[in-house]
């Protein structure tokens, strides 16, 4: 079957938009093509309905042997994945703000025409945050019914502009207990960065749970997570180049489900899922990795008196608990590095 190129307009006004349009990069990846190309993010004012909220567009070129339909199909499947209550128009069936909104642009193959699927869009031409980045992909792309180049429907002034905000970086320090992840991060100097640590030392459950575990882990996990998601939901917008935290949100539920019961972790899983639309993905996570047979001295050492009865299995669970969080999120890189690895960071930080 001949392969076709593709190109799919991205666009995103609600919830940490720039995260909505990577993640729906990663699924189409995942689920349609590896041959993926995306343009540069941009910023354009709602089209069709009135909002405060300016959208983020951008447009990805993608390589695959599928049908149109099926392309189709699994980009309404996409939208679903990153936000279930994801809305293109409203009771009155107007536009109105969205999470995500992925439609097939234009394609190689012939024109498409049916109750569910028009191709090329009717109404691209009209839109510059469309044309815009279709055209910084391939220059030289026309209309495919009247062969003109579309180059020469973009106006002299387009209404979008180049979105600045993707330089903004997200960079969590984790590790395992007693690897030292607060302690490296003390050690990073950027210029204009900020650093979150989390505030364990708050939760009144905390030194309880290490006392009896069954008995108190609901509650412990449960400020956890709320402690968390008023933290991280305020991380952006900011002024910092660098945003870096001793901790990853995303690993609350995953961890959670190592101390709770069953019916505590279904209660747990949609607690966490509801928030975590309203949370930022980190652009990188530096795994502060140590043994575990070095993690108890260590532990032991420092001396909190609500850790004197961690066991080695316990970390063992824990660091399997991170590898498998690492491969469900794929496309966060998660870079290996040791305690004493402070100058190495700076590298790593310029190649992001």
């Amino acid at each position: 079957m001949k392969s076709e190129t593709y190109y799919i307009g991205l666009g995103s006004n609600l919830g940490f938009r720039h995260d909505n349009i990577l993640r729906a990069l990663y699924w189409m990846k995942n689920l349609i093509s590896r041959n993926v190309r995306l343009s540069s993010i941009y910023t354009s004012p709602p089209m069709g309905f009135s909002s405060k909220n300016k959208f983020l567009n951008a447009v990805a070129e993608l390589k695959t042997e599928m049908p149109p339909e099926k392309v189709y199909a699994y980009l309404k499947q996409i939208e679903d994945r990153i936000h279930p209550e994801n809305k293109k128009r409203n009771a009155k069936n107007q536009y109105s703000d969205r999470y995500i909104d992925l439609d097939i642009i234009t394609y190689s193959g012939p024109p498409v025409m049916s109750e569910q699927l028009i191709i090329p869009h009717p109404r691209f031409k009209q839109r510059d945050f469309v044309c815009v980045p279709l055209l910084e992909l391939n220059p030289n792309l026309q209309d495919p019914i009247t062969k003109e180049p579309l180059k020469n429907f973009l106006p002299k002034k387009p209404k979008v502009k180049s979105w600045k905000g993707a330089h903004q970086k997200l960079i969590c320090i984790e590790g395992n207990i007693g690897a030292g992840k607060t302690t490296l991060m003390n050690k990073i100097k950027k210029k204009n960065s900020q650093k979150i640590y989390e505030r364990y030392e708050e939760n009144p459950w905390l030194a309880k749970f290490y006392a009896d575990k069954v008995r108190y882990a609901y509650r412990t996990e449960c400020w956890f997570l709320k402690e968390r998601h008023t933290v991280w939901k305020k991380i952006f917008p900011n002024n910092f180049d660098f945003t870096f935290t001793d901790y990853l949100y995303l690993k609350t539920f995953s961890f959670a489900s190592v101390n709770l019961s069953d019916e505590e972790k279904e209660n747990f899983k949609q607690l966490w899922e509801r928030r975590l639309f309203e949370i930022p993905q980190p652009d990188a996570i530096l795994y502060c990795h140590v043994t575990t047979a070095l993690l108890l001295p260590r532990i032991h050492k420092r001396g909190r008196a609500f850790e004197k009865n961690i066991r080695k299995d316990y970390l063992e669970k824990i660091h399997q608990k991170y590898l498998e969080l690492f491969a469900e999120y794929p496309h966060i890189p998660a870079i290996k590095i040791y305690p004493d690895d402070a100058p190495r960071i700076g590298k790593i930080l310029n190649n992001l």
